[in-house]
């Protein structure tokens, strides 16, 4: 019954960051993130690992440091304030 109750709110987390994740990446779209890195899981679990939906903080770490080290260091610099609008919520 636990584990049954766990799933579903794993789920349910789930599809809240999913929309929310819909809005993410529209901000970052003005900072020419290619397609593929935009579309990409890592992405997400970045985005989920700021919303504190994964609290695993190696994991995350490991995300943070492939998704920034894909970045330019303009783009680094241009996606502080969108970081902080949608992780600051929280």
């Amino acid at each position: 019954m636990r584990f049954q109750q766990s799933a579903e709110n794993e789920e349910a987390q789930l599809k809240i960051d999913q929309a929310g994740f819909v809005e993410f990446k529209q901000d970052l779209t003005a900072l020419k993130i290619p397609e593929k890195t935009l579309n990409s899981r890592t992405l997400f679990e970045v985005y989920r690992c700021g919303m504190g939906s994964i609290t695993e903080r190696n994991y995350c770490a490991h995300l943070g440091d492939e998704f920034f080290g894909s970045l330019t260091d303009e783009q680094k610099k241009a996606i502080r304030p969108i970081l902080e609008k949608h992780f600051n919520k929280h």
